[in-house]
């Protein structure tokens, strides 16, 4: 796995800071595999010859290929969902439309819709917090969890009123649960680009949906295809949020974050169009995206997962 992947821990324009893109940064680390990765991979290898029906649907305490993971372990939700993540994206080009990955996406819903802040140790923070300051007090940190070649799972917990910008995903599933606070999304489609340099692309892309998440609301999900891009913010306070990417981000494999803003139309020739970046069609919004570089008052933390182990 690439090493690009690295934890960060906040330092934003110390002699550690590197501009390069923090969401990527922040999910994953150099030691990942070793931290879910070889259960996962051997747990799958095992289970390769097993029947269809009986590989798509994680057991609560069945052994795995004669061997029984500690007891602790073995119940823990969120390993339960690590192991559910590990067969439905077995790695990059793994998943699909098919039948099978469908089923497996849905048990992983299921799953995750039944995670809480509990389960994972997580305390909600207040609302009154030390302000945002650099490069001590970032607006969002990241609590890494594991990562294997096939996903990446973890939590963001964003400060009362700070965002995650605008930003893509490229060919990657996701999803997102609330464990505490809420968090409104946007969703887009990317239609089509136009050049425009390393940064400063246009893309044309439809507005999908702008939702408000809380702890009772079901997974957020994002295909390649469907709401792919998005922007989270933070509502009435903190929030945090359980997040699983499938496959992970990896700028050598294809996968980089890219941000945007949205941008007039380059052929806009009435106030609607250019004043907000696109207008309404066959019911949805079209708008103008600009890639950007790395919002400056955007970065992203560092800071210990406090809850069960996930074993390796």
């Amino acid at each position: 796995m690439s090493s690009v992947t690295q934890t960060i821990t906040g330092t934003r324009h110390g002699p550690d800071y590197k501009p390069h893109k923090p969401l990527r940064q922040c999910i994953g680390s150099a030691a990942a595999g070793e931290t879910c990765g070889r259960y996962l991979h051997e747990w799958v290898a095992e289970r390769a010859g097993a029947d269809e029906g009986e590989e798509r649907a994680v057991s609560t305490g069945e052994s795995a290929g004669g061997r029984e993971m500690p007891r602790d372990d073995m119940t823990s939700l969120i390993q339960k969902i690590a192991r559910q993540a590990g067969l439905t994206f077995r790695g990059p080009g793994s998943s699909g439309d098919g039948k099978g990955f469908a089923e497996n996406v849905t048990q992983l819903r299921k799953l995750v819709s039944e995670i809480r802040a509990e389960d994972l140790k997580i305390r909600p923070r207040k609302s009154a917090q030390a302000p945002i300051s650099v490069p001590h007090n970032p607006p969002v940190t990241y609590m890494h969890i594991c990562e294997t070649d096939g996903f990446s799972m973890g939590v963001f917990l964003l400060k009362g009123g700070s965002s995650i910008p605008l930003h893509d995903h490229p060919g990657m599933h996701g999803m997102l649960k609330v464990l505490y606070g809420k968090v409104r999304i946007s969703g887009f489609d990317k239609m089509e680009a136009q050049p425009g340099g390393s940064h400063g692309a246009l893309v044309r892309a439809v507005l999908r949906s702008t939702a408000d998440y809380s702890d009772s609301s079901p997974p957020c999900l994002l295909s390649p295809l469907r709401d792919n891009l998005h922007q989270i913010s933070a509502v009435d306070g903190p929030a945090a949020f359980l997040d699983i990417l499938a496959p992970p981000y990896d700028p050598d494999d294809g996968r980089d974050c890219h941000y945007y803003k949205l941008a007039p139309s380059p052929s806009a020739s009435s106030p609607e169009q250019s004043g907000d970046g696109g207008a309404e069609a066959s019911g949805v919004r079209e708008v103008w995206l600009l890639e950007i570089p790395q919002p400056d008052d955007f970065w992203c933390g560092g800071e210990p997962y406090p809850g069960p182990k996930v074993s390796a």
